[in-house]
């Protein structure tokens, strides 16, 4: 691994997306700015992925490839992170995914911009696309610097303004840390989904300033195995949420509206999928989660359609089966659902 005059690193986590790997690795060879250097983690992909990084390291010193058996993508987080702790002279590190595509000034763009103005945290905007088409860009952007209660607002989405919006997002890829902040921190393995955001929020309290970078350094894959329209139960992040909101150690009040409001919304998901499918697992844990949705002190009052859906869950299960089963069979949907 070449390092030397590489103060930028960028962690890949690697599993099964070998079709789409070379345009990301043409994305990481035409950068501008040569001082980076990428570590690829091959999560025990099954699809010779790993073998097209190894190759491409060949003939580039700036990517080192590791291989692990299958452990998750938090795992191989953790793995690219211990290696770059060991390489002197870090300053900043991006986490990005294999089959997604870096502007050519993704790397020089997110250092000029945390180098001139000393912040912590750098976002970008970015782009959607897939083989028919790219969502538009926003035109006009600005840069902005915000505090820490706007890095919450910002991450969240819920209170970013008009022109916050386009740099608001949970994913990692559009954001660059600065590596000081960072270094001691790792993923929570035992996470399966939303491990972005768990990581997020507990390295939050360090973040003190961000920027904004106008420009977009970043196009986001839309694929069928990641994004899905089925329902399904994504509130595996429920317990670490409730884990935030009860020691609210150090976060910004927007952070932890940004939690509450969150926290709703998984439950829901809980209780969508749960009725919908007949999920018995599903149907306790949107029990529980209802219980302490109702004892707890929310530090702002909530929407009305969060409001809507505690109000409609209270009616019991006589109702919420005939009408989430319902919503479940309503594909494409063409009555409009009272609580999304």
């Amino acid at each position: 691994m070449s390092t030397s005059a590489s103060q930028f690193a960028i962690v890949v986590p690697v599993y099964n997306v070998i079709q789409y790997l070379p345009e990301f690795l043409d994305s990481l060879d035409k950068q501008t700015s040569k001082a980076f250097f990428v570590i690829a983690v091959d999560d025990g992909s099954t699809d010779r992925g790993g073998l097209v990084f190894d190759r491409f390291s060949a003939a580039h010193p700036w990517l080192t490839v590791v291989h692990l058996p299958n452990a998750g993508v938090s795992a191989a987080r953790n793995r690219g992170l211990d290696i770059v702790s060991q390489v002197k002279g870090v300053k900043y590190l991006s986490f990005v995914d294999p089959d997604d595509v870096l502007d050519p000034e993704y790397v020089a763009s997110f250092t000029e911009s945390l180098e001139r103005t000393g912040a912590d945290l750098a976002l970008c905007p970015y782009t959607d696309f897939d083989r028919k088409k790219e969502t538009p860009k926003v035109p006009n952007l600005k840069e902005i610097r915000l505090d820490q209660d706007g890095i919450g607002a910002v991450f969240f989405g819920y209170e970013a303004t008009k022109a916050e919006a386009p740099y608001s997002s949970r994913g990692l890829p559009v954001k660059c840390f600065r590596y000081d902040k960072i270094r001691d921190y790792r993923f929570d393995a035992r996470l399966g989904i939303a491990e972005d955001q768990e990581y997020f929020i507990r390295i939050l309290p360090g973040l003190k300033t961000a920027v904004t970078v106008p420009q977009y350094l970043y196009r986001r894959r839309l694929r069928n195995s990641s994004i899905t329209h089925s329902l399904r139960n994504d509130s595996a992040g429920l317990p670490f949420l409730r884990r935030f909101l009860e020691r609210p150690d150090g976060l910004p009040p927007a952070a932890v509206r940004g939690i509450e409001r969150t926290l709703v919304g998984m439950w829901w998901a809980a209780v969508r999928f749960g009725y919908g499918r007949g999920d018995s697992k599903a149907l306790l844990e949107a029990d529980v989660y209802y219980s302490w949705i109702r004892k707890y002190k929310f530090s702002s009052p909530l929407p009305a359609q969060d409001k809507k859906r505690i109000l409609f869950y209270a009616l019991g299960r006589y109702i919420l089966t005939p009408y989430l089963r319902f919503r479940e069979r309503d594909k494409p949907r063409k009555t409009k659902d009272l609580f999304d």
